[in-house]
């Protein structure tokens, strides 16, 4: 995954956009402007975000529901939830924000009212659980999985392991930022829709953290 986004960021899209420049020259800059900050934020939460959730949702997943604490249970489950709504945000802003920079307008589907709170909460609940079931690949696993969310294993060795696994630091900042973004930040358009320069700055110093990431994909804090 690594690799395909560092041969996408920084040897395909640069010469995209340069020949999109010679191909059609002119356009609206500041939309243009616009669409880069959108492009960044979305790419920004994939890399600092979604990914490192994904990653701790495989770590409680994939070492067995019987080690699993009660709230490292609860840690796989809620950063799928929120790695799948935030994975939706992004690829919308990674698109819209591609499209802008080659002068396409945005599809219809990436501007469209958002969805009514608890349909999109029982939507996402829906496809956790569904890819909760696909990851364990059992349905024994998977039921002593829904146990331990409700029922705290017995405090073995195993279970003081993976919470120590599980419950790092950095682990612990991902978790709380990618919770803090879905259900306290607006949304991007929404964001960028009045302008400010903090704006531009904030965007740009995220992506360039993102960046850090993707290329050292070591964890900022230890």
């Amino acid at each position: 995954m690594s690799q395909v986004l560092t041969a996408f960021l920084f040897i395909l899209l640069p010469l995209l956009l340069v020949l999109r420049k010679v191909v059609l020259r002119g356009g609206d800059v500041i939309a243009e402007a616009h669409a880069a900050l959108r492009f960044c934020l979305g790419t920004a939460k994939l890399l600092l975000l979604v990914i490192p959730l994904s990653e701790i949702a495989l770590l409680v997943l994939q070492s067995g529901a019987v080690n699993a604490s009660l709230g490292t249970a609860w840690l796989g489950l809620l950063s799928i939830f929120i790695g799948l709504a935030l994975l939706g945000t992004a690829a919308v802003d990674v698109s819209a924000g591609l499209g802008g920079l080659f002068g396409l307008r945005a599809a219809p589907a990436t501007e469209s009212p958002p969805m009514p709170a608890k349909k999109k909460a029982a939507l996402l609940l829906a496809m956790s659980l569904g890819l909760t079931l696909a990851i364990t690949a059992s349905l024994a696993e998977f039921g002593s999985f829904l146990k331990g969310l409700i029922i705290a294993p017995p405090k073995t060795i195993a279970v003081l392991f993976q919470n120590a696994r599980v419950w790092t630091n950095y682990h612990i900042l991902v978790f709380a930022a990618a919770a803090a973004t879905h259900f306290l930040m607006p949304a991007t358009r929404e964001f960028l829709r009045i302008w400010r320069p903090w704006k531009a700055t904030w965007s740009l110093g995220i992506f360039a953290l993102a960046v850090v990431m993707l290329w050292t994909r070591i964890s900022p804090v230890t």
